[in-house]
């Protein structure tokens, strides 16, 4: 296990040093000089460039491309500036030799880390790519590393492409081929490699902000950058700690009332609590009785992931059922490789783009000179490259590189009674977003979004197009404790900096009351996060104002706590329309956007609260300012430091049964399909001896394999295309194109067919129809099927493979 750690991290290494001359190009004006970046970037930049090559048939995707592709990217950066020249940049490692070995400690610690967890296996946490969505991610994982032309085929259904947001799967799929190391194993560095990634950006991003704010803070910076990372990473919500004190895991499933009665009843007697009505809806329905137990014991780190229930009218009154929210803590423990997962350190990346913006000594002038063009380049392919990750993040982060243009231009004003230069403001923005959009058009080309297929709600031209992607919720509002519960560890040290920044101002306590009367009132109308609203604006009109008055820095971190803000009220009035019909993955995304945000931030606002709050550094205008300065400061700790205690019970207890009760068994992941030297030695032969185009044929179910049987694990494992993989998963994918969706069940049914009937001449129609090259018969099939149902692909194929309980037939051409 070492060497294979020391393989990821050696190709992390040469990736990032490819990416540092682009960096110093695209974020260089940051204090670091975009060393905590390069690595995202690089590894952004090599994958696009290989996507792209192989997506216009100019070079087929291999090892070979994705090495071709790391020369390329180091060139580009290295001649399109000077400060990109290899002699310059040693120059800036000699000279900065202790900032690069600071970063470096956090990457690597971050990814020994994981690495490490992902070895341990307790239940079905642990390396084996199975369980929940992994089989899905390690298929995907897989599929394009067997792909030569792009699109990538769709491992659970043959002949279509991924409809997916794939871009995040082919870059860790890139290294994957770079390290050369089992499947397996390459799908957990992944994650370690994503995580630390992550750790390194967080710390990126918080150590700039504080340096651009005061530059002779070094020590208070990396203090408060650690507990970011620790805070974004290495935590979980509150619901960990409700969970324990109240003895049980359906607290957080309850409204605000029955909530109360269990923590007071949690920390008292812990007598039996009856619920009066029953509890109705999702994964307890019918709950009349709650008894409280021992949780530290049986703690239930599911239910964290599951902190906000809604309330739905019904003809029985009202049904609960919750919405995702997952935290990045408890993505990793789960080993899901999704999107929102792999978009974590290109967001960082993203969030480090716009920064720099606001604080270069000029404003952008994109598309002029070679350096500028490349630059320009170089920023789209990010941004529009989240969209290629995982959709949900485009919008808040060329959102947010938007304002981040408009910042700057009112920094322009700073002293002066010159306008804002609105005509070239608006040429930059048109730049970026069409330049975003068209170093992606293959993607688009061949991509149908998932939403979108919904009949509209509202059937008026114009609003009927909207009314098929957005909704509007028209259910219960997320109470106030709830919102709490998942964000109130970050917003305790973010409205203690708020406050603290406007102490030096003339009644600066005036939009606090405003707030606090609009709390008030959403309070009383059931909309108590109607608060955000005005907090938004207050902190967006705070952000102009601090550019204006030159403090970059300061109005960068502003203007991303609206936005947030903005969001978070965004998702209480519409949500997007997908499978589910409901907010649960509107809520998932944004909040797990919000997380990253808001808690690479609240470091920096901790530090502005204890360090650096504005009227310790200049004239206060009272002793009542002077005076609640002081009182912040103390009410902000005496709040974190429970709240922070509260969200490392759920890391605590997962991570103490891990290694206490867990067993490790390395990094080499195993689906159900391998776990027997038979089937084991079915997939390498399938790995080493099948062409990537080949179909093969394995039995479907219709999600997540609730049997264990390893139901679309050869798919998954190998990469090769199936005839039909998990149908539910199909239906969200194809959600948006009807025509494809109408396709899923008749496939699901003609693989049936084809391992039921005992008709040789039916089966091998079916067969034909789909292309399909080898049949897969192991022991899943022959406990499904009938000894006679099988014995018919004798006759039709020719017996390709075959050890003990396994036999690959191979049919056709």
């Amino acid at each position: 296990m070492p060497q294979q750690i020391l393989t990821y991290w050696f190709i992390a290494q040469i990736i990032g040093l490819a990416g540092l001359p682009l960096a110093r190009l695209v974020v260089g004006a940051l204090p670091a000089a975009g060393y905590p970046f390069a690595k995202p970037l690089g590894l952004l930049m090599v994958g696009y460039l290989a996507w792209l090559l192989a997506m216009l048939g100019l070079a087929p995707f291999g090892t070979g491309l994705v090495i071709a592709c790391i020369v390329a990217v180091a060139l580009l950066g290295g001649l399109s500036h000077a400060e990109g020249h290899p002699r310059a940049i040693w120059a800036w490692l000699r000279a900065n030799w202790r900032t690069v070995v600071m970063y470096e400690i956090i990457f690597t610690a971050a990814f020994v880390y994981l690495a490490v967890q992902r070895s341990y296996e307790w239940g079905f946490i642990g390396p084996n790519p199975w369980g929940t969505e992994r089989p899905m991610d390690f298929a995907f994982f897989n599929a394009i590393q067997r792909s030569a032309t792009f699109p990538p085929h769709d491992p659970w259904m043959a002949g279509f492409s991924i409809n997916y947001y794939y871009l995040g799967y082919l870059l860790m799929a890139s290294v994957a081929l770079l390290g050369g190391l089992p499947a397996g194993v390459s799908y957990n560095l992944s994650l370690a490699l994503l995580f630390a990634l992550a750790a390194q950006g967080i710390a990126g991003m918080v150590v700039t902000l504080v340096r651009v704010a005061r530059p002779q803070a070094i020590r208070s910076g990396w203090a408060v950058a650690l507990l970011s990372v620790v805070l974004v990473l290495g935590v979980g919500n509150q619901g960990g700690a409700l969970q324990v004190i109240s003895g049980t895991e359906k607290i957080l499933a309850l409204e605000g009332r029955d909530m109360l009665r269990l923590l007071v009843n949690g920390v008292g007697n812990r007598a039996t609590v009856t619920l009066d009505p029953p509890f109705r809806g999702a994964d307890f329905e019918g709950t009349t009785e709650i008894v409280p137990s021992d949780q530290i014991k049986d703690f239930n780190w599911w239910n964290s992931s599951r902190a906000l229930w809604d309330s739905f009218p019904d003809e029985n009154g009202r049904s609960r059922q919750y919405a995702i929210t997952e935290f990045p803590f408890f993505s990793f423990w789960l080993g899901d490789m999704h999107p929102h997962v792999m978009a974590l350190p290109f967001g960082l990346l993203a969030m480090a783009l716009a920064l720099h913006v606001v604080v270069r000594p000029e404003m952008p002038t994109y598309g002029q000179g070679r350096k500028s063009w490349v630059e320009l380049l170089t920023v789209g392919a990010v941004l529009g490259g989240l969209y290629a990750i995982n959709s949900w993040d485009l919008p808040v982060y060329l959102l947010l590189f938007l304002i981040a243009i408009f910042l700057r231009a009112v920094r322009d004003t700073h002293d002066t009674k010159q306008a804002i230069a609105w005509r070239t403001l608006g040429i930059q923005v048109l730049l970026v977003v069409f330049v975003a959009f068209a170093l992606y058009v293959p993607f688009h080309l061949t991509f149908r979004s998932l939403v979108g297929g919904k009949a509209p709600l509202v059937d008026i031209p114009l609003l009927a197009t909207a009314s098929r992607t957005l909704g509007i919720v028209a259910w219960s509002k997320t109470p106030l404790q709830t919102f709490m519960i998942i964000f109130g560890l970050f917003l305790v040290p973010l409205l203690g900096w708020m406050t603290t920044n406007t102490l030096d101002r003339k009644n600066w306590y005036l939009p606090w009351v405003v707030m606090l009367v609009t709390l008030l009132i959403g309070i009383g109308i059931g909309f108590p996060l109607l608060v955000l609203a005005p907090l938004a604006a207050y902190s967006f009109m705070a952000a102009i104002e601090r550019s204006r008055e030159g403090f970059a820095g300061e109005s960068f971190a502003l203007a991303m706590f609206a936005l947030c803000c903005a969001i978070c009220f965004g998702t209480e009035i519409i949500y997007i329309r997908d499978t589910f019909e409901n907010r649960m993955n509107t809520i998932f995304k944004f909040y797990y956007q919000v997380w990253l945000i808001w808690g690479t931030l609240a470091g920096y606002g901790l530090w502005r609260v204890l360090v650096a709050a504005p009227v310790q550094q200049q004239a206060p205008h009272s002793l009542m300012a002077r005076l609640s300065l002081r009182f912040g400061q103390i009410l902000t700790i005496l709040l974190f430091l429970p709240l922070l205690a509260g969200a490392l019970v759920y890391p605590i207890l997962t991570l103490s049964k891990l290694y206490g009760e867990g067993t490790q068994i390395g990094l080499n992941g195993t689906n159900p399909r391998e776990r027997d030297p038979d089937g084991a030695a079915a997939i390498a032969w399938l790995r080493q001896n099948v062409s990537s185009e080949s179909v093969i044929l394995e039995p479907t179910d219709g999600g997540y394999d609730t049997g264990g049987l390893g139901l679309g694990g050869v798919s998954s494992s190998t990469g090769l295309a199936a005839v039909m993989g998990w149908t539910g998963h199909q239906r969200q994918w194809r959600g948006g194109d009807p025509s494809v969706l109408d396709q899923i069940e008749p496939r699901r049914q003609d693989v049936d067919t084809i391992y039921t009937t005992l008709d040789s001449a039916q089966a091998r129609d079916l067969l034909s129809k789909y292309k399909v090259r080898y049949i897969y018969v192991g022991p899943t099939e022959r406990a499904a099927y009938s000894p006679d149902a099988l014995a018919k692909f004798d006759q039709i194929g020719t017996v390709a493979f075959q050890q003990g309980a396994v036999t690959i037939y191979a049919v056709g051409q």
